[in-house]
């Protein structure tokens, strides 16, 4: 019923990983690993109407940003009129990649999101939505909060390292 786009406050996701086993039939479906974002669009053009999801640090830094027309497939929107179902692995993004480059039993994934206070904006038909989320710890993990946010500062600064070797190597 209603007219305007509408953007549901996620529910509060743990920092794990996680997956959905969809090829047993017989099977319950557990809840994808991530932020699972809701949103309702009561008009939506695929040709002309651009649709984008912005996740925000604690700080209100943009820490990912997907679109309709996003160049790159990772961070492509698919979209229809209605309902809408998004889930954000909780990850920065990826480190640069360069032609020829052998990275055996590396990565190049960003790290996961820290726990505490974040948001996420869907910006379509000239209106900007946000709603508030929390990540909250791991039940089974035996680090504090502490403890975690030492993780992803470590993790973050070993990334934009890599990530600045790999734009001298381009350069």
């Amino acid at each position: 019923a209603a007219k305007e786009a509408f953007l549901y406050k996620p529910q509060d996701s743990y920092r794990v990983g996680g997956s959905q086993n969809k090829a047993d039939k017989q099977a319950g479906t557990n809840l994808p690993g991530g932020v699972i974002t809701h949103f309702y669009l009561p008009e939506y053009d695929e040709k002309k109407d651009t649709v984008s999801l912005y996740y925000l640090s604690k700080n209100g830094d943009t820490i990912q940003t997907y679109s309709t027309f996003a160049s790159e497939d990772r961070n492509k929107l698919k979209i229809k009129k209605g309902g809408n179902t998004f889930v954000w692995n909780m990850m920065y993004p990826p480190a640069k990649r360069f032609d020829g480059m052998i990275l055996w039993w590396g990565t190049l994934s960003g790290p996961v999101a820290s726990t505490g206070d974040y948001q996420v904006v869907l910006q379509c038909q000239g209106k900007s939505l946000r709603q508030p989320f929390r990540i909250l710890k791991n039940p089974a993990s035996e680090g504090n909060e502490a403890d975690i946010q030492k993780q992803f500062d470590f993790v973050a600064s070993v990334h934009k390292k890599l990530d600045e070797a790999h734009q001298a190597i381009i350069d």
